[in-house]
């Protein structure tokens, strides 16, 4: 189904230490998809010369409703009015008033029409821009190709994802049923980052009633899953049921709760991938960045390239979103929902709490 997009370029400053982001920042899943399968937002890489910070730009796919409606509302208007003005000129002929009568209404319409036309432009030309906390932005309406340099992020807007997102957001979910919770979030997600990803082979078999092209997944082509451990485990539970063929390659990261450094306790990453290898990399919470980043640094390590890799996450949040734009562009995210917080502790706000400890149910 094709869908115009209306492209708002945002420039975000965040931090590349990942400190807690300001609580005025607006959350980007609260932004309505057109499209089940289109990015959110896309994020590139620019360097700022002044500074020392980086930025990343964002291209957020957002209908203006507000401008939309002033323009529209101004088009239809002025085809009313000519409709009236036509009419008026009719009916006086029809009761035969002077003909000098008879051009006027035609003559005045014509002068509103350009009168309002020029109005709307303007109106239209000057609507307020949607900003984003200190956000700075500019609309246009020409349709811009998506670089491949680009980090992709998509927030897919189907109404399980945001079921199973509400059960683990709450408190009061017990430690088998987040688990579970858990787990259906990714498969959802795992099922939508491989809708246009994996390679089919083509061929054709007999069916009960006759000969039918059909098309399978590849075998011969590797994909591989890595969940970081313990809390990617459960996300990455189902990932066998919708990948059958794939490999899983254990990851275990640890993060220290003073300095937010990422530790890696235990790497079963093979030395090499297979050349043209497709991975997922599973990571429950996307919130410094710090252990994500360290991931994808391991498998570019061993010959995976940025668009090779695919990262499926419950929750993200900015800081995250920010280090991976900068330090791996083409890069594609899918989340269960963008946060807009994360506070001193390296926890995502509001988020779901440690997602390790609730889903095997330990606190530590």
């Amino acid at each position: 189904m094709a869908c115009s997009r209306i492209h708002f370029n945002l420039n975000l400053r965040f931090p590349s230490d990942a400190a807690p982001i300001a609580s005025t920042c607006h959350s980007p899943s609260r932004l309505s998809l057109s499209l089940s399968h289109s990015p959110l937002f896309t994020t590139t890489p620019k360097a700022d010369n002044t500074t020392n910070s980086k930025n990343s730009e964002l291209d957020i796919f957002n209908f203006p409703f507000i401008s939309c409606f002033i323009y529209y509302f101004n088009y239809f208007f002025n085809i009313g009015f000519v409709c009236f003005s036509l009419l008026c000129s009719h009916l006086l002929r029809w009761i035969r008033f002077s003909r000098m009568f008879i051009y006027i209404p035609s003559f005045y319409s014509l002068c509103c029409v350009l009168l309002l036309s020029f109005s709307a432009q303007i109106a239209y030309s000057s609507a307020p821009r949607r900003t984003c906390g200190a956000v700075c932005s500019q609309m246009t309406m020409e349709e811009k190709p998506l670089s491949e340099n680009r980090m992709l992020v998509y927030v897919p807007p189907h109404p399980l994802i945001k079921h199973w997102v509400s059960v683990l957001r709450n408190e009061q979910t017990p430690c088998p049923i987040f688990r579970n919770a858990m787990a259906e979030l990714g498969r959802l997600l795992m099922y939508e980052a491989s809708r246009d990803w994996l390679p089919t082979v083509s061929g054709e078999i007999q069916s009960p009633m006759g000969v039918a092209s059909v098309e399978f997944i590849d075998p011969r082509e590797p994909v591989a899953v890595i969940p970081i451990l313990r809390a990617g485990l459960a996300l990455a539970e189902h990932a066998s049921s919708i990948l059958p063929a794939t490999k899983t390659y254990h990851l275990g990261i640890s993060r220290d709760g003073e300095t937010l450094q990422p530790t890696i306790y235990l790497n079963k990453l093979p030395g090499k991938f297979p050349e043209g290898s497709k991975v997922f990399v599973v990571d429950p919470m996307l919130a410094t960045g710090g252990t994500i980043v360290a991931a994808v640094s391991l498998l570019k390590e061993r010959g995976v390239g940025n668009k090779q890799i695919k990262v499926i996450s419950a929750v993200s949040a900015p800081p995250a979103l920010q280090k991976l734009s900068e330090q791996f562009p083409g890069l594609h995210v899918y989340t269960g929902i963008i946060d807009p917080e994360v506070n001193e502790k390296g926890f995502i706000i509001p988020g779901l709490g440690d997602a390790g400890d609730r889903s095997f149910g330990t606190d530590t």
